[in-house]
């Protein structure tokens, strides 16, 4: 049984330049490391790296790694997983909150994230890469604000392969707790889930700081959930979506 997550049905009334610009400069980075070698490489991740030993021995008020490590990655699967759920939750939240905004909350997010990760293994030398903790806090956002909104979700199961509407709250929620279940495997799965459960968290919390007044919470989906199509069907309906329907999010 495999599930992926595609798009959501949720229509962004403006283009998410800032997304986007995250999404590029990450694999652009991505793409540079891999032009290092393996001593090159680890030299790359301690430089950049947030390591909670040297951010509490740091006698500097600004600790450099806390934003670089938001945009280096540890592999290709890291990178993917983490791009993906940023294009289909990122613009959304770049929408509500305006690019300034945005970036304010995908940087400090990111920082969160990782502070919660440091203060549960405070004396760790190992580098924290990754967007997951920026991410993390965009997850919690979109929840608070569209959990109602659909998600198409690839199922495949044997020779069964479709495309199904599910709602947000359960996609995420199904995330969030498979994060908390995960805590017991993280030195040996050498994953910072203590990061993305701060991040999450944190995400709301900023999300309703930053947010205008009169951005309502908890607002209705644009489409019915448990619908299903083929994969060919979803992505014609995006494409249709995208190039006749006015203030509809743009995939491109």
């Amino acid at each position: 049984m495999f599930f992926l997550p595609l798009f959501d049905d949720n229509p962004t009334k403006s283009f998410p330049y800032v997304t986007r610009a995250i999404i590029f400069l990450n694999i652009f980075i991505y793409f540079f490391q891999l032009s290092f070698n393996d001593s090159q490489l680890n030299n790359f991740y301690a430089s950049y790296g947030f390591i909670p030993a040297n951010f509490f021995d740091s006698e500097s008020l600004i600790y450099f790694p806390s934003l670089t490590s938001l945009f280096v990655h540890g592999g290709f699967l890291h990178l993917a997983s983490n791009m993906l759920y940023l294009w289909i939750f990122g613009d959304n939240i770049e929408d509500i909150l305006g690019r300034t905004k945005f970036i304010i909350f995908y940087l400090v997010g990111g920082f969160a994230a990782s502070y919660f990760q440091a203060v549960f293994e405070p004396d760790s030398i190992i580098p924290l890469v990754g967007a997951s903790g920026s991410i993390a806090a965009v997850l919690g956002a979109y929840l608070l604000m569209y959990p109602r909104a659909n998600i198409k979700v690839l199922f495949w199961f044997f020779i069964i392969l479709q495309v199904i509407n599910v709602p947000a709250f359960m996609v995420l929620g199904v995330w969030i707790v498979g994060q908390f279940f995960s805590l017991s495997s993280m030195v040996e799965s050498n994953v910072a889930y203590v990061a993305h459960i701060g991040g999450f968290f944190s995400g709301i919390l900023l999300f309703l700081f930053l947010k205008n007044k009169n951005a309502s919470i908890f607002s209705e989906s644009v489409s019915q959930p448990f619908q299903t199509s083929t994969v060919k069907a979803a992505y014609s309906s995006r494409i249709y979506d995208r190039k006749r329907s006015s203030g509809i999010k743009r995939y491109d």
